[in-house]
């Protein structure tokens, strides 16, 4: 239904918030792999939400790897966001993040092509400076990766995962609400068009 609707998916990606030993390891990107490979679901939106746990960027086998390789392979529709992420306020282990995803990047070149910006706010705010966190993240990432770059990250990808262009599903579904509705389109659209 997803597929053939253009629906994208978000979904938890990092082996956290368990109840049980172990639990968090359900939501693995191997799991993810194999749906977005599997014959039926060849055009599947998929976006792993936490790009497996940013601290897993260290380890070359680590779930941000695998992840990283399934956003560079041109042939699914995988994204990856990053969310939740309260250590980029923390100045050592930003500048660590930024090292680690320019080696991701250097790796898998068109995963900077499906990386997301995202908060997961109500977790996010737990955190005594979250008001920073989009300042901080966005000038760390525009700064190592360029304004074009940091600009996908903060929104062009998201909207392309979301199917917000002019003439894909779920855009034309927005759309028809909204004139049916008699709603004036919202900002978005015309920034997302390009006009």
């Amino acid at each position: 239904y997803c597929q053939e609707n253009d629906i994208p998916i978000l979904t938890h990606c990092a082996d956290s918030n368990e109840t049980v030993s172990d639990y968090g390891k359900r939501a693995s990107p191997d799991f993810w792999e194999r749906a977005v490979s599997a014959a039926e679901f060849p055009k599947l939106t998929v976006c792993l939400g936490h790009y497996g746990g940013l601290n897993s960027l260290e380890a070359s086998d680590g779930w941000a790897h695998k992840i990283g390789r399934l956003c560079n392979d041109p042939d699914n529709n995988v994204y990856a966001d990053i969310s939740h992420y309260g250590a980029i306020l923390e100045p050592e282990k930003r500048e660590a993040t930024m090292e680690n995803l320019e080696r991701l990047f250097e790796a898998y070149h068109n995963a900077i092509n499906r990386i997301v910006f995202g908060t997961d706010w109500i977790m996010l705010a737990r955190i005594k400076k979250h008001k920073e966190f989009l300042k901080v993240f966005r000038d760390a990432f525009e700064q190592r990766f360029g304004s074009d770059n940091c600009r996908k990250f903060m929104g062009e990808n998201a909207a392309r995962f979301l199917g917000l262009e002019s003439g894909r599903k779920t855009r034309l579904r927005l759309d028809e609400y909204y004139q049916r509705k008699e709603i004036e389109p919202p900002g978005w659209t015309t920034l997302i068009d390009g006009q």
